[in-house]
């Protein structure tokens, strides 16, 4: 694959993470597209080209962070590529604290303050993406902002922007449907 939105679209169709036609989605609402990013995550290739891709973008700032946080368990993945691509170290989120072992809710090393970047495979809701942010925050950590792979556009802007999160999205569903339309 070559760097390039229009290109990674393209990637994504041809190995199976965007899909066109009738499905159901979790929320119980009906799509004529799916996307399933974490096959695309499962892929090498379409990883190097997401983290490449992600350091092009103009409004996120790596250097503004000192962890990145997947929400689990889609955005593991993808978290990882960029955390290699930056050198941020990342963080990785369990939905539920751990009841044995240490009882972690959070994995890697962190100090009070940290400013960390959540980062989440499809935003529809916002609804994962905040509930991560907010464990986050009541670890003392700073959150601020959402990096999606792939943005709905069903509300998860405004859910974090009332939450006190931005949003930043490499694709769109707009983009993405836009560019099957003849």
């Amino acid at each position: 694959m070559k760097y390039g939105i229009d290109n990674n679209i393209d990637g994504l169709i041809k190995i199976g993470a965007i899909k066109f036609g009738n499905f159901t989605l979790s929320s119980g609402k009906q799509s004529n597209y799916y996307i399933d990013i974490k096959h695309g995550g499962t892929q090498p290739d379409v990883l190097r080209e997401y983290a490449a891709l992600s350091m092009r973008k103009p409004d996120l700032d790596f250097d503004n962070y000192n962890r990145l946080a997947a929400v689990p368990v889609g955005a593991v993945a993808l978290n990882t590529a960029l955390s290699l691509q930056t050198g941020i170290p990342q963080l990785i989120v369990r939905p539920d604290k751990k009841e044995h072992g240490t009882k972690k809710q959070i994995e890697g090393h962190y100090e009070p303050g940290d400013r960390v970047l959540v980062v989440e495979d499809v935003a529809t809701t916002g609804a994962s993406s905040l509930k991560t942010a907010d464990i986050l925050r009541n670890a003392e950590l700073t959150v601020e902002d959402v990096y999606v792979w792939v943005n709905r556009e069903e509300g998860a802007d405004q859910l974090l922007a009332d939450n006190g999160l931005k949003l930043h999205s490499l694709l769109t569903a707009s983009r993405i449907l836009k560019k099957q339309t003849p």
